[in-house]
């Protein structure tokens, strides 16, 4: 199995841990990449994400995300000619650039799960059925108990 965690996943843990959804969305997330690398599974990187990690604004939290970032992944998906071709169908389809990005790289890596917590990425993906590549909030994968 491989996932590809979106951006805002990995600053999760950095967002306002007293509101109980945000809270329980970061605590999923780890327990997530936990069971991921004591079984194997692939925890797939882009430029993408780093791209974006690379813009938080806050020195500390930019610097402890990306080492977090760094040290997690095991896979970097490359962007190449194609996934710019299939991010453009996303993007036709509805799906904000990033969002297409993030997808396109997913599914050119044979990625299984695609976690996110933005929730219109979720939306749009599932309800317009884009791609093999199941994407959803960590929190319910980790209720659903898939991995």
């Amino acid at each position: 199995m491989k996932i590809y965690v979106d951006a805002c996943c990995w600053d999760r843990r950095h967002d306002d841990l007293t509101n109980k959804d945000i809270k329980a969305e970061a605590v999923a997330l780890m327990s997530i990449i936990d069971m991921c690398q004591v079984a194997g599974h692939g925890i797939v990187g882009s430029a993408a994400v780093l791209a974006e990690l690379q813009g938080i604004p806050e020195t500390d939290l930019r610097e402890d995300t990306l080492t977090f970032y760094k040290n997690t992944i095991n896979i970097h998906a490359k962007i190449t000619k194609n996934t710019i071709q299939r991010m453009n169908e996303f993007r036709a389809k509805g799906l904000k650039n990033m969002d297409s990005l993030h997808l396109a790289i997913a599914e050119a890596a044979d990625v299984d799960l695609l976690l996110t917590v933005d929730k219109d990425f979720e939306r749009i993906s599932t309800n317009k059925k884009l791609s093999a590549v199941k994407v959803i909030n960590p929190l319910k994968l980790n209720m659903g108990g898939l991995i």
